[in-house]
């Protein structure tokens, strides 16, 4: 099942910034592997043709790359203070510029094997009262999330 058009692809290579061509299958693969064959059928065909990049006021991560948006790198780098993280409960696959972070729930795929898309709030980190409301729900998977991010770019 396609989760993408080339039509959409297209529109963010045109205005992404700091995106590389997409991640080879045997990457992808051997991500999916390390994290418990968890990553969900529309990541691993986005990062197939886009793998990372700026779009809008998001920094999606890709596989395999040698600078600030490598997945593996944000995973141990975020897992070292967020546990769920380390404990690959959630996964980041994104940050927004204020430090707070996009990540996939591990723990609730639907039947096709996608994953809710949870925000955490990098405002309400610090203190041990705000705890209610560093995670948050905000969409029934990844491909909502990326089409929500190039309209929002569209709107601009």
């Amino acid at each position: 099942m396609k989760h993408f058009t080339d039509a959409m692809f297209d529109a963010i290579r045109s205005e992404a910034e700091a995106i590389r061509e997409g991640a080879t299958t045997v990457s992808v693969a051997k991500l999916d592997a390390e994290l418990d064959n968890q990553l969900p059928p529309s990541y691993k065909e986005f990062v197939s043709k886009i793998n990372g990049g700026a779009i809008g006021s998001i920094r999606l991560f890709g596989v395999d790359r040698s600078d600030y948006l490598d997945l593996r790198a944000k995973i141990e780098e975020l897992g070292s203070f967020i546990p769920s993280i380390a404990r690959k409960i959630m996964i980041p696959v994104a940050s927004d510029w204020g430090g707070s972070l996009f990540c996939l729930d591990t723990y609730h795929p639907d039947e096709n094997g996608e994953l809710p898309v949870w925000y955490w709030n990098h405002e309400y980190s610090e203190e041990p009262a705000d705890a209610p409301y560093v995670w948050s729900q905000i969409y029934d998977g990844f491909g909502s999330f990326i089409r929500d991010q190039l309209a929002t770019k569209t709107d601009e």
